[in-house]
């Protein structure tokens, strides 16, 4: 499912590579940019190694919304629904530090939900099943003799 959500998140920041509000005139946000004023700054540093234009979707939120997800999923306890709390705060975090804007961790959130209507069993099986015909098919064809 991490996998997934996280290549459809790559195809839309390689197709449409957009800025966060952190880059934007302050006056047309009226956000602030947290790290550079406060610190730290990750892209202070100037290594190139952080995609500063990847804002849409938000992964953050995304893999957030994963988390709570499988620890709301995997226990029992009535206390499992405060797992709610880390992709809220998660969302709060990186919209006041303008790293984000809300649509951001809207989209990061339909990436989450669409992956996990691929990877749901029975439509696992029915990919499979539309797959490995053609798959072995293809095998077939590079034996020898």
């Amino acid at each position: 499912m991490i996998i997934i959500a996280t290549g459809m998140a790559l195809m839309i920041h390689i197709l449409y590579p957009l800025a966060p509000p952190r880059l934007l005139p302050r006056v047309m946000t009226n956000l602030i940019d947290t790290g550079a004023i406060f610190g730290p700054s990750p892209y202070a540093q100037g290594d190139g190694f952080a995609n500063e234009y990847a804002a849409m979707p938000s992964l953050h939120i995304g893999w957030a919304i994963i988390e709570a997800w499988v620890v709301i999923i995997a226990l029992c306890s009535r206390w499992r629904c405060l797992a709610i709390v880390q992709p809220v705060a998660t969302t709060a975090v990186v919209v006041s530090t303008a790293n984000h804007y809300w649509v951001d961790g809207a989209v990061g959130g339909l990436l989450v939900l669409l992956a996990i209507q691929v990877t749901r069993p029975a439509l696992q099986a029915r990919i499979v099943a539309m797959v490995r015909p053609a798959v072995t098919r293809q095998s077939d064809a590079c034996e020898p003799g």
